[in-house]
């Protein structure tokens, strides 16, 4: 079930929070620490990946709220019934994220962030 929530979320910034009050208001009792637990767990098998926004401050950086891309591109057309030039842009941007990534394996790099501007 939090795939479902995952997926339909990806090149978005996606909030552990919203997932809890969304169950919580279908009765499904669930604790945060299970649901970040989850998501640890869907980045460790490398379904998916968070990123963190820049910020110079570390704490800031640390405590924002994450973008999710999704490894495997084709799971994200499968399941989203949405016509593909609306998300064109965000397949977009997920597919630069995994070049990145992966030249950020091959380097032994590490420090990507996602940049929000805040005047927007």
């Amino acid at each position: 079930m939090f795939v479902s929530f995952v997926v339909p979320t990806f090149s978005k910034e996606f909030s552990i929070h919203k997932i809890y009050n969304t169950l919580k208001s279908r009765n499904i009792k669930v604790s945060k620490k299970t649901l970040y637990k989850y998501s640890d767990a869907l980045e460790d098998s490398l379904f998916c990946f968070f990123l963190k926004k820049f910020s110079f401050s570390e704490r800031e950086s640390l405590l924002s709220m994450p973008k999710v891309y999704i490894n495997d591109s084709g799971l994200v057309n499968y399941t989203i019934s949405t016509k593909f030039e609306e998300d064109i842009g965000r397949l977009m941007e997920n597919a630069v994220f995994l070049e990145l990534k992966r030249k950020e394996y091959e380097r032994e790099l590490s420090g990507l962030f996602y940049w929000k501007d805040s005047l927007s």
